[in-house]
């Protein structure tokens, strides 16, 4: 159970603060960011939205928690953009995160119609991790947060749903980021807290070599399965 009564942000020291309902009574959450990511509706998929907080505090391994606390999907650009609006309101998101290469020139043209009809203040940035090469690589970190219990996911089942069921075989496929939409959207968020700065991009692109280096493509990495990690902390 969780449940967001309200949020706040400081402005002296931008830490955003969400007072959450759960099946313990009420507690207080502190990020050092929340960021969406977004994937765009495909003739085959629905576009999707992911939020993600990182938390203020490290834990005892040293490792900032990452929350997904909300996602939405439509293959409507107009809902797909009123949800993700929405919800990065309420919870104070700041920065949304998606492929804003050429081919989606239209679909960016629209979110910024969009906003401006509204009068909203969003912005979408690019990724470096967008390019769908860097989806398994994505799967891997995504796997690393969870067996260091740095990665817990709320009221998701679209995203876990996902993450239950993708399999190596999945990743033969020819293009398993539309499929997994979900998991696209989760991992372009999980880079940009991994690494930031003006080399976050060259610096995940190394680790992607030295990753494909030490590992066959289905050398036994994978293996997602959320098991004990869907039973949260609350």
């Amino acid at each position: 159970m969780y449940e967001l009564i309200s949020s706040r942000k400081d402005d002296k020291t931008r830490t955003i603060y969400h007072k959450v309902k759960t099946a313990l009574g009420e507690i207080d959450l502190a990020y050092s960011g929340i960021r969406a990511g977004l994937t765009w509706p495909m003739a085959s998929s629905s576009g999707y939205f992911a939020i993600v907080g990182r938390s203020e505090y490290p834990n005892s391994a040293n490792e900032h928690r990452l929350d997904v606390l909300a996602e939405g999907e439509s293959s409507r650009l107009t809902d797909l953009f009123k949800s993700v609006a929405a919800s990065s309101a309420k919870m104070q998101c700041g920065r949304i995160l998606a492929d804003r290469s050429e081919k989606f020139g239209p679909y960016l043209a629209e979110f910024d119609r969009y906003c401006r009809d509204n009068e909203l203040s969003l912005h979408i940035s690019d990724s470096p991790w967008s390019a769908p090469e860097h989806f398994e690589f994505g799967l891997f970190r995504i796997k690393e947060k969870l067996s260091k219990n740095a990665l817990e996911i709320h009221n998701c089942p679209i995203l876990k749903g996902q993450l239950g069921r993708i399999s190596e075989t999945d990743l033969q496929s020819e293009r398993p980021e539309i499929q997994f939409y979900a998991i696209d959207a989760l991992r372009l968020v999980l880079e940009s807290f991994t690494h930031s700065g003006a080399d976050s991009g060259k610096a995940t692109l190394q680790e992607h070599k030295e990753f494909k280096a030490k590992h066959s493509r289905y050398g036994g990495y994978l293996g997602l399965y959320l098991g004990n990690q869907q039973r949260t902390r609350w």
